[in-house]
């Protein structure tokens, strides 16, 4: 074997080794990485649905406290259409904001249904970390509305809400990593 390999040419030779090299990087080397690839199994459940987040607004010119006017902002999860009621098929987080129109000078706080109270007046009042399950619920907010000067000037306002699904016990994620070494 020696010796046919001393009388082969070079070019043979080189055809040889190339044609060795090729086997090796394309069969042995991809063998080798398989051995310390990781298997990663993930089992994901979730809840999806139509997500209802609505918004009302009730205000009377009768709603004065202690000469502030107030309104109520209640956001519930479900709707109502006719005779029929639309419930969230899942939990939900929302932040609310009440902010002035373009041209308008109120200041808000607020006061929800336990109590929980803004510190002072702001032109932006952002309630945070708000939550509604999915059984038929909603939170009633009472905005009040202040301004420096005249209060008989009118103010014009807007309500934001800003609702992404909720994680709830239901829904999990779970991962495991096997490794072969």
């Amino acid at each position: 074997m020696k010796e046919k390999w001393k009388k082969m040419d070079k070019k043979k030779k080189k055809k040889i080794l190339l044609v060795i090299e090729f086997v090796l990087i394309f069969l042995i080397i991809p063998g080798t990485f398989a051995l310390y690839k990781g298997l990663v199994n993930v089992n994901v459940t979730t809840v999806a649905g139509e997500m209802i987040s609505d918004i009302e607004i009730i205000q009377r010119d009768s709603y004065i406290e202690n000469n502030v006017p107030y309104f109520y902002v209640v956001v519930k999860n479900y709707r109502i259409n006719g005779n029929q009621t639309l419930l969230t098929a899942t939990a939900f987080d929302y932040d609310l904001v009440i902010s002035n129109k373009t041209g308008s000078n109120g200041k808000f706080s607020y006061v929800d249904e336990n109590g929980v109270s803004s510190n002072g007046y702001s032109s932006t009042l952002r309630i945070e970390n708000c939550h509604l399950d999915s059984n038929m619920d909603s939170n009633r907010f009472k905005i009040y509305v202040s301004r420096d000067g005249n209060l008989e000037t009118q103010v014009d306002y807007k309500v934001q809400i800003d609702a992404v699904q909720a994680v709830t016990e239901n829904a999990s994620s779970n991962a495991s990593n096997n490794s072969s070494n």
